[in-house]
Formats: C-alpha cells, sequence, structure tokens
C-alpha cells in the first residue's frame, strides 16, 4: 500500500510540476509585482500535501493581530522535505519567502518553481555565498515580505529531539529587524525523513507558533545566546507536543 500511494504520490507530482512552470514564468513575466505567482506557488505547495493525503493542524493564537500582515521572520524545525509546503500553509497569509540549501534549486523544474517563488538558496561550505545570501534575505525583509529560516541548517534525523541553532538566524534577525515568530511542527519526521524516497504512513501533523521575539532585546556580540534561548523555547514546546501526541491528548 506505502509503495502504491508513493508511485502514486510522484507519478502525479512531477507531471503537475512540470506543467505549473510555464504558469509561473508567463505569470511572473506579465505581472511581476501581482499576485499570480504568489497563487499558483502556493497552489502547487498545497497540491503536495495533498496528494501525499498529509494533514496540518496548525496553532497560529500566538500570533498576535499586529502582526497579521506585516513582515516577521519565521524560523521553524526541519525534519522532512515536506516542511515547506507545511509551513507555507500555516502562514499563507503572509506569504514569505524561505531560504533553502542550494541544491533545491538547482532541482529541474521544482527549483524553477522555487526561484518563480522569489526564494532564497544557501550555498553550504562557502563562506562568501553564504554571506551573500544572508544579505539577500535582508533585502528582501527591506522590502516589505517575510521570510522562512530553518535555523537547524538541515532535516535534522533525531526525532527525539532539536537539532543545533545555526548563529546565522540570529544575525539576519537583528541585521532585518524582524519579530522572530518561532514554528514548531511535530511528526513531519515520519512523512518523508531524509534520506528516504518512500512516503511514510503518518497522515497527521501538527504546527505551534510560539510568541514572537523581538530581535533587538539582544546584542550583536549576543547572537549565540539569542539563537540558544530560541532553541531552548522551542525544544520545551516541541517535547511537550512529542508528549501530548504519545499520550493522544494533542490536537
Amino acid at each position: 500500500m506505502a509503495l502504491l500511494r508513493t508511485i502514486w504520490f510522484y507519478s502525479v507530482y512531477i507531471a503537475v510540476t512540470v506543467a505549473t512552470i510555464p504558469v509561473l514564468l508567463l505569470r511572473g513575466r506579465l505581472n511581476p509585482r501581482g499576485n499570480g505567482v504568489r497563487n499558483c506557488s502556493l497552489w502547487w505547495m498545497d497540491m503536495a500535501l495533498r496528494l501525499a493525503g498529509i494533514r496540518l493542524h496548525a496553532d497560529m493564537s500566538a500570533v498576535p493581530d499586529s502582526l497579521r500582515g506585516n513582515p516577521v521572520l519565521f524560523v521553524a524545525n526541519h525534519q522532512s522535505n515536506f516542511d515547506i509546503p507545511l509551513v507555507m500553509r500555516a502562514v499563507r497569509d503572509w506569504y514569505p519567502a524561505f531560504m533553502a540549501k542550494q541544491s533545491l534549486l538547482d532541482i529541474p523544474f521544482f527549483g524553477t518553481c522555487l526561484k518563480a517563488g522569489g526564494h532564497i538558496g544557501v550555498q553550504r561550505g562557502d563562506a562568501r555565498k553564504a554571506v551573500r545570501s544572508m544579505k539577500a534575505a535582508v533585502e528582501t525583509a527591506a522590502s516589505g515580505r517575510s521570510l522562512i529560516i530553518f535555523p537547524e541548517g538541515t532535516r535534522n534525523r533525531n526525532p527525539q529531539t532539536l537539532g543545533a541553532f545555526r548563529a546565522g538566524c540570529a544575525v539576519i534577525a537583528q541585521r532585518a529587524g524582524l519579530p522572530v515568530v518561532p514554528l514548531v511542527l511535530e511528526g513531519s519526521a515520519d512523512l518523508l525523513p531524509s534520506g528516504r524516497l518512500m512516503l511514510g504512513s503518518r497522515r497527521d501533523v501538527y504546527l505551534r507558533a510560539l510568541p514572537p521575539v523581538d530581535p533587538a532585546s539582544y546584542s550583536k556580540d549576543e547572537k549565540n545566546i539569542f539563537s540558544d534561548t530560541l532553541r531552548d523555547s522551542m525544544e520545551i514546546a516541541y517535547q511537550e507536543m512529542r508528549a501530548c501526541r504519545n499520550t493522544k491528548t494533542l490536537s
């Protein structure tokens, strides 16, 4: 059953992605400042979740109304290839640009869709290009668009805990001057973990937003403290969510 579901998912997803690219590019060329690319990109990501049969249960109640519609920096833990469309569904009202490893943007068809959506690639192991990516992120924020960052830097292979956070997240937050809204994902590791192509049997994923953090509360020299404090608060929430799922009280 899992094999048939996986074959169905990839077959339809690839076909629809190839068909979506000309629409994305055409809309971007005809009206680069319009909502055409935005709507098409969100539909494409939602389509991936629907094809895989994934159900997202998102609690965004911790985000104050004053931030809705205004640019923010979303910070999320990272365990699965589905994390990007999951987070984008939860924060679709902001339509943020996300920072992802450059190799994703280099994938034929898939990467074309990401580039058309204005998302930012990060080249690992190249300090100069990493700085360039951070500058692009700050410029994107300055233009009024929200951002999504996965501070672990890569998919965490250990679903028991969050991975270490890199300080680059704190640097971008401080330079951009945006409120930081932590997003805690629980359950995505069981969908499509790192190193596997077969879809998992789990369908339900939970996302919880935590109260926003003001990066101005930390000095430039405290970027590591900022990063560690952010991780600690998300780790506490993550363990609470795991405990609730194990006792079947998470809804």
